[in-house]
């Protein structure tokens, strides 16, 4: 439910409450383990909020992670 609060903030412009809420989400690893599409969305979301805030570093860094992630699971598909 953090990932969805946290974007709901995000899309209301308050992007430091939705970056609270995606650490929040973040805590269930045990989660994220078993749905990486669910990491690499809360991943992308941080760094949506970081490049609005003018945190381009943290935003790239973040933007990486949710591409490195979809292409972990790109690659357990391939023959």
């Amino acid at each position: 439910g953090n990932h969805y609060i946290g974007s709901a903030y995000s899309d209301l412009g308050k992007f430091k409450e939705s970056i609270k809420h995606i650490h929040q989400a973040q805590a269930y690893t045990d989660f994220l383990k078993a749905d990486p599409i669910q990491d690499s969305k809360n991943y992308a979301l941080l760094g949506s909020n970081y490049m609005h805030l003018d945190l381009f570093s943290l935003s790239a860094k973040n933007f990486k992670k949710a591409i490195d992630i979809i292409n972990t699971i790109k690659s357990l598909f391939k023959n």
